[in-house]
């Protein structure tokens, strides 16, 4: 499995477009839930009072971060980025309907994302790592091979085998790096 960086993903207008989703998103007061609450129901469980469409956002404070699950995105960004995964040979994957953007920024502590392997992914979930906007440098390492993305471009790796993480950085007051996890798969119900 070969990883690959993609340049220029996405269109000024796209970009746009995600970041005005972003930004209303973070304005709606019912989307935010406790870290561990959340992570620790199932979806199935009664308890878990989102459904699985929901944007749901999470303050992952021991990553000094700030999640945004289920990100709606419009089709014809999806669409893409299908195209841009056809284009690298990376056949028959289907959008998940699972997006997450990532915040990281020093308000929380100092980000961090220590090495790991997702285990909410099914086998065959291919990631794309999109860098939205960001006014620092901070690797992404999958497999002790570190990949420094600049905005608009997007890392494709599979997080549910290989190991990533990023590399320790602290970050002064100013920086920040937001990113979004796009999530295709052979089965577009897949509910990750």
């Amino acid at each position: 499995m070969k990883n690959i960086v993609i340049d220029d993903l996405l269109t000024q207008e796209s970009i746009l477009l995600i970041k005005d989703i972003i930004n209303l998103e973070l304005k709606r007061e019912n989307i935010w839930v406790e870290s561990g609450t959340h992570y620790s129901l199932k979806k199935e469980d009664p308890r878990y009072v989102h459904k699985k469409e929901d944007t749901i956002g999470v303050v992952k404070s021991d990553f000094a971060r700030i999640d945004l699950q289920n990100l709606k995105i419009p089709e014809k960004i999806i669409n893409k980025i299908s195209e841009k995964l056809v284009e690298n040979n990376l056949i028959g994957y289907k959008y998940c309907k699972s997006s997450t953007v990532m915040m990281y920024n020093k308000n929380l502590g100092n980000p961090k994302l220590t090495e790991h392997i997702d285990h909410t992914e099914d086998k065959d979930t291919i990631m794309v790592d999109y860098q939205l906007e960001s006014n620092t440098d901070w690797a992404i390492r999958v497999e002790n091979v570190d990949y420094v993305l600049s905005d608009n471009q997007a890392l494709i790796f599979w997080g549910n085998q290989q190991k990533h993480s990023r590399l320790f950085k602290k970050f002064n007051d100013q920086e920040f790096i937001t990113n979004i996890i796009f999530r295709f798969n052979f089965d577009e119900n897949i509910y990750l």
